[in-house]
């Protein structure tokens, strides 16, 4: 990942969560602020009702996030991306990088299978080869029209359940590696954590200062996460040593980065 990408990627994150956080902290409405808006990239199964348990698969902020993520996502791994969300047994391709990462979602989110659904369904990263496989014979066809020779599907994991999955797709000979995968994990990480907090933002959940400041935590250790290649646990122990170091609260330290970021 170069340097100026993942910069680029942690200021737009940053930005925006940032302001989300801010309206969150003032108390607004923020479920009709979050609402506003076209979601693009998400298709519901035809037919479904839309009610309040299906808002982790409507909000227009989480394609925007998930984007962010997915276009350096696909840089690093030289790889087209996709992230599916399911809830409640409805399912949507929230984004993608490009147009052949929209093509194989959108035949796993038509038929109810592939890898990105194995994965979610196992909660375990999915190895395939779409264009040879016989286990979905119709994901074959659609993976070679597509020139795709190998993916590599992550789940999307939150503290309750698995929320997603985030797949890979190459159009060459090279199968993903154990280092890709280490790669993928922690992009799938920030995009669940992503989502799970504008979730509990949408819903309603607990706006007290305490979750406020742990809002900003998360968002610095994403930011951290990007910048610096590390996984979650990492970023965490970054944070919490550069606040010790300075002599500041830990929330203090994450307030200044995020800060600093968004208007870097």
């Amino acid at each position: 990942m170069s340097r100026a990408r993942g910069r680029a990627a942690c200021r737009n994150i940053a930005t925006s969560i940032t302001a989300t956080t801010r309206r969150e902290i003032g108390g607004a409405q923020l479920t009709g602020a979050l609402m506003r808006g076209q979601p693009t990239d998400d298709r519901s199964r035809p037919g479904e009702p839309h009610g309040a348990d299906d808002l982790l698969l409507e909000l227009a902020p989480i394609a925007e996030h998930l984007r962010d993520i997915l276009d350096v996502a696909a840089a690093e791994l030289r790889a087209s991306c996709a992230v599916m969300l399911r809830n409640d047994g409805r399912l949507r391709t929230a984004a993608t990088s490009d147009t052949r990462a929209e093509a194989m979602s959108d035949w796993q989110f038509v038929h109810g299978a592939g890898p990105s659904l194995e994965a979610m369904d196992d909660s375990v990263a999915v190895y395939s080869s779409p264009s040879t496989t016989s286990q979905w014979p119709g994901f074959a066809r659609v993976a070679a029209e597509q020139r795709c020779s190998s993916s590599l599907s992550i789940p999307l994991l939150t503290e309750a359940s698995t929320i997603g999955a985030l797949t890979a797709y190459r159009d060459n000979a090279l199968q993903f590696t154990p280092a890709d995968q280490q790669v993928a994990q922690q992009f799938a990480e920030q995009a669940a954590g992503a989502v799970a907090y504008l979730l509990r933002i949408a819903s309603g959940a607990d706006l007290s200062a305490a979750v406020a400041h742990q809002s900003v935590i998360d968002t610095a250790v994403g930011i951290l996460m990007v910048r610096g290649g590390h996984d979650g646990e990492q970023a965490l122990a970054a944070l919490r040593a550069d606040a010790t170091a300075r002599g500041v609260q830990l929330s203090q330290a994450a307030i200044e980065l995020v800060s600093a970021t968004s208007a870097g």
